[in-house]
């Protein structure tokens, strides 16, 4: 232990806390309390990420023993600063080991907004949709002023490459993640989803992709090495693609259809087959997603079933949301509606007309 931490140590003992370290562990115990508060200190991508345990039964220091935890937060954050001016951070974030919903939930990061930490604002310029998971369950202070912008920003500028070096069906999924394990960004290309790293070493951001061999690109060259990347996602994925056919966009826009069953995605697929090819549907889904998407939310109700147009695939279902039929013939899906209606309506008369004395 350094003679920094030593000093620190000795101030929680005057509290009656054991302070423990492990790797990148810290515990802090309170004896007469028996309590524990644990934390994860890493840096990663320039900043110093520190996690902390959430709920309020593992705070250590509740409201219960309000004075002794105003006093542990004091050293704590001075320690904090400390530790992350050792490890050369940028920036210091502290956040909770899960997600927490907003209003919903107690977090221990509300104890520390009156002390300089503060939520995170992405850029104004950036994408609604271009998110960072920095948002809702973790704190900043900046040593190095725009520091985390200037790292969001980064991502930003990774995903417009990706997108511009892929092809049509390359997406860069909604969220790039930023968090104790580092700063990722996944994007979807040719079948495979894929990971890149963004670190920050020597005082400039290095790109890292590839589980075995871990390539390094540099900014200067990124371009380059990500064309290089995705060209290698292409050698990787041939053959499986010449087996199965990718549908990472179909499977997406089902995923997020409200009217549409997990069991009628084989129908809807097949159907939909008699129109497109696999690549063309997933082109087409790229193209016109919002559309679709806006037009299958649109269900027509008739004696307890609903009939919806699903990309030109008329589907059919009960009232309980199951799966009854899908074809692309609408002539064919209005008698199927008119027989379920008609079979729904003599059934429920039936019924009415058995309960009458």
């Amino acid at each position: 232990m350094k003679t920094w931490e030593q000093t620190f140590q000795k101030r929680y003992q005057k509290l009656g806390i054991n302070f423990q370290q492990k790797e990148n562990v810290y515990t802090w115990y309170h004896e007469k309390a028996n309590k524990t508060m644990t934390m994860k200190a890493e840096k990663k991508c320039g900043m110093l990420f520190v996690e902390m345990e959430n709920t309020k039964e593992n705070v250590a220091f509740s409201k219960e023993f309000l004075n002794l935890f105003k006093k542990w937060k004091k050293i704590t954050l001075k320690w904090i600063h400390i530790k992350a001016k050792e490890l050369k951070a940028k920036t210091i974030c502290l956040t909770t080991e899960k997600y927490i919903q907003p209003f919903r939930s107690y977090s221990i990061l509300e104890e520390f907004k009156s002390v300089r930490y503060k939520d995170v604002l992405l850029p104004k310029n950036l994408e609604k949709k271009w998110e960072s998971t920095l948002g809702y369950n973790t704190l900043y202070k900046e040593l190095e002023k725009g520091y985390i912008h200037k790292v969001i920003k980064m991502g930003a500028f990774i995903k417009k490459i990706i997108e511009k070096k892929g092809n049509l069906t390359t997406k860069v999924l909604e969220r790039m993640k930023l968090n104790e394990k580092g700063f990722f960004i996944e994007f979807y290309h040719c079948g495979s989803i894929e990971e890149i790293t963004i670190e920050y070493i020597n005082e400039q951001f290095i790109l890292s992709y590839g589980k075995k061999d871990h390539k390094k690109i540099s900014i200067e060259k990124v371009e380059e090495g990500i064309k290089e990347m995705l060209s290698k996602i292409e050698t990787k994925m041939k053959v499986k693609n010449l087996l199965i056919k990718p549908r990472y966009h179909f499977e997406r826009f089902m995923n997020e259809s409200s009217c549409v069953p997990f069991n009628a995605r084989k129908d809807i697929y097949d159907c939909l087959l008699e129109k497109y090819s696999e690549e063309e549907l997933e082109e087409e889904l790229v193209i016109h997603y919002e559309k679709w998407k806006e037009k299958s939310s649109n269900r027509n109700w008739h004696q307890n079933v609903s009939i919806a147009n699903v990309m030109g695939v008329y589907v059919i279902l009960d009232e309980n949301h199951n799966f009854i039929y899908a074809t692309m013939d609408k002539e064919n899906a209005i008698r199927r509606l008119k027989k379920e209606a008609v079979t729904r309506l003599e059934q429920e008369i039936q019924n009415e007309i058995s309960n009458i004395e």
